[in-house]
């Protein structure tokens, strides 16, 4: 059998009702070389019942009779694998429709082992707690960027916290880095295994693509680990979920990281347990406690009572009582927020090369007709800001020529492909349906 040009491999446990728009959303692509991974981890027979009732060639079913970790369902998942290229996604995640073709592109364009982009946000309507149901976020731009690995490396361990590393989760590795990786040991380990593959990859290359486009939508449902993150005790849940099922395969996290819970913790923990594996071969990195504290109490979002829980135990790891006060003073100038974190940047508008969209009113109900509908908003805003600056030069050679103000409307080909752009959403969702009917 031939080996497809890409792989996507789909963990899921207990969401056969966002599943199936994941699914679809896979399936609906315009490349035709690939194979989709479902990883089921322990899930009732409803998970299964969902891949059957697609009943594509292109997808494969791995299950554990057991509940495992997530490092260890997504070794799992790698394990099946064939492709050349490989991407994760979550269950309630969608692939765009032109994605394969877009990243087969840069393949061919660039010189790189690893692809990582900037991808689109949609909140399901079931996501009506966080108050941002029905939102859909993407860049409109186009932009790719080659970047130094040891460059973005560097810039992680001064600003933990922020991200430029492509992962294998919603980004794409090659075969050769991810076996050249695996050379040191497990590509997942840790309570966060997206993070420190994304930071052992990158020690493994030189260079890396960075796309703008959205090659995919991260979906967020009611059942979202990520959202139970901002609106459950910030990820209480979602970590005794994860400690609830032991694996001899995974390891214990950083001991010089404070169990507390921030995104720059989880970095810190990635940026260390990959040092310590690679050694001299890997990058010198040793931050002080004092800096580790100070960078963890920068991700805690919230300082209510949970909030004031995790400070205390960030704190507890400080051996000094001058390294305690320097951290005291910082916790009284941190912001007292009084509300969860966000994940979209306003309301439905234009946001510098960011849209956010009112997903209700373009007709989508799930992450597979988002992704449709954001890749028509993509190119249907594309052409609007061509004719947007073709229109404003053209207003302001005619003002240089004649002072009376001349109106500028908008060319009436973007209004009809806006219309024609419509009727292609709505053809794309009845595609997706009948997918979805197997």
């Amino acid at each position: 059998m031939s080996r497809p040009r890409f792989s996507i491999v789909v963990p899921t446990r207990q969401r056969p009702h966002t599943l199936p728009y994941t699914l679809a959303s896979i399936l609906n692509q315009d490349h035709d070389s690939f194979e989709v991974i479902v990883a089921d981890n322990a899930s009732s027979s409803e998970t299964r019942a969902v891949v059957e009732a697609i009943n594509s060639p292109k997808i494969r079913y791995v299950r554990s009779d057991s509940p495992l970790t997530i490092a260890a369902n997504w070794m799992r998942g790698l394990a099946a694998t064939r492709g050349e290229w490989i991407t994760y996604l979550g269950d309630d995640d969608g692939l765009m429709p032109s994605a394969l073709r877009d990243v087969d592109a840069i393949i061919a364009t660039h010189a790189v082992e690893s692809i990582g982009y900037y991808r689109g946000t949609y909140a399901w309507p079931c996501a009506d707690d966080t108050g941002e149901a029905n939102l859909l976020q993407f860049l409109i731009s186009d932009n790719v960027q080659v970047m130094a690995a040891r460059d973005a490396l560097a810039a992680m361990m001064q600003t933990p916290g922020s991200w430029s590393i492509p992962m294998l989760y919603h980004g794409w590795i090659s075969r050769t880095l991810l076996n050249r990786a695996a050379a040191s040991g497990d590509i997942f380990v840790s309570n966060y295994p997206d993070t420190f593959a994304g930071i052992l990859l990158a020690a493994h290359t030189d260079y890396f693509a960075t796309v703008e486009a959205p090659l995919s939508i991260s979906g967020y449902s009611a059942t979202s680990g990520s959202m139970r993150w901002l609106q459950t005790s910030h990820g209480k849940e979602t970590k005794d979920e994860v400690h609830s099922m032991p694996s001899a395969e995974v390891v214990p996290g950083h001991p010089g990281v404070p169990d507390a819970l921030s995104v720059p913790g989880i970095i810190l923990d990635g940026l260390l347990l990959v040092r310590d594996r690679l050694g001299d071969s890997g990058y010198d990195f040793r931050p002080t406690r004092l800096e580790i504290a100070l960078h963890c109490l920068r991700g805690v979002w919230l300082l209510d009572d949970v909030g004031q829980s995790r400070v205390a135990r960030i704190r507890e790891t400080l051996e000094t009582v001058s390294d305690r006060e320097v951290f005291d003073q910082q916790v009284d100038k941190h912001p007292r927020r009084t509300s969860p974190q966000t994940w979209f940047i306003g309301p439905p508008g234009l946001y510098g090369k960011w849209q956010v969209c009112d997903a209700k009113a373009l007709g989508v109900r799930n992450v597979a007709e988002a992704c449709t509908a954001a890749a028509g908003a993509r190119r249907c805003g594309t052409l609007m800001a061509a004719a947007a600056a073709a229109a404003a030069a053209a207003a302001e050679a005619a003002r240089a020529a004649e002072p009376a103000p001349i109106p500028v409307t908008p060319p009436s080909p973007v209004i009809r492909f806006a219309r024609k752009w419509r009727r292609t959403l709505a053809k794309r969702a009845e595609t997706i349906r009948s997918l979805m009917a197997g």
